[in-house]
C-alpha cells in the first residue's frame, strides 16, 4: 500500500435516511438524460458501452463527447460475475481517479463495494485496456483531485451537497 493510500474498506457506507433518499431520487444527473431514459438502465448502459468502444472512448451524450470516460471492469462482490461500469475519470499522474458519487445518492455505488471486495480491476481508456489496482485516496490526495475535478465539472459540488456522505475518490493505479 502506498503512503498516500487508505485501506479501501476504511470508508463505510452511511445509513440511508428518508431525507437523503428523497434528495437522491430528485437529484438531476450531471448529463443530458431524463428519467424516461432510465426505464431500462441495463439496455441504456449496454448502448453507452457500445458507443464508447465504437468511438475510442467518446460518448456524445456526455459533454458532447469531451468528457473523460473509462470503463471499469470489476468482479461483483455478491455475484462473482464481471461487471462493467462507465465512469467519469481524471488523469492522475499515470493513474486514473474516479468518483464514487452515485449521482448524489445516500449510499456508495455497487462498483465501490466490488472494489472493496477485490481491488484488482481492468480499465478501458479510449481503445486501450489496462490492469489496475484500486485504492481510496487519502484525505489530502482526495482534496487535490476534487479541486481539479471541480474546475472541469463544477456540478460535482452540487452532487456532493445532496449526499449525506463524503464521496470517496478512488485511484486506479496501473498493476505491476
Amino acid at each position: 500500500m502506498s503512503p498516500k493510500s487508505v485501506p479501501i474498506d476504511a470508508h463505510p457506507t452511511p445509513p440511508v435516511t428518508e431525507n437523503s433518499a428523497a434528495r437522491a431520487r430528485d437529484q438531476q444527473l450531471p448529463y443530458k438524460r431524463t428519467r424516461q431514459d432510465m426505464t431500462n438502465p441495463t439496455e441504456m448502459q449496454a448502448k453507452l458501452i457500445e458507443e464508447f468502444r465504437a468511438n475510442d472512448g467518446k460518448v456524445a451524450s456526455f459533454g458532447d463527447g469531451e468528457t473523460k470516460l473509462l470503463l471499469l471492469h470489476s468482479i461483483g462482490a455478491k455475484t462473482g460475475r464481471e461487471r462493467v461500469t462507465m465512469l467519469i475519470y481524471q488523469d492522475w499522474g499515470g493513474s486514473w481517479a474516479i468518483f464514487a458519487s452515485n449521482g448524489g445518492a445516500p449510499s456508495h455505488p455497487a462498483w465501490y463495494h466490488n472494489l472493496i471486495a477485490d481491488p484488482n480491476v481492468e480499465v478501458e481508456v479510449g481503445s486501450s485496456k489496462h490492469k489496475a489496482i484500486a485504492r481510496v485516496a487519502d484525505e489530502a490526495e482526495r482534496q487535490r483531485i476534487w479541486d481539479i475535478q471541480r474546475a472541469v465539472m463544477p456540478e460535482i459540488d452540487d452532487i456532493a451537497a445532496n449526499s449525506d456522505r463524503v464521496i470517496p475518490v478512488i485511484v486506479l493505479d496501473p498493476a505491476p
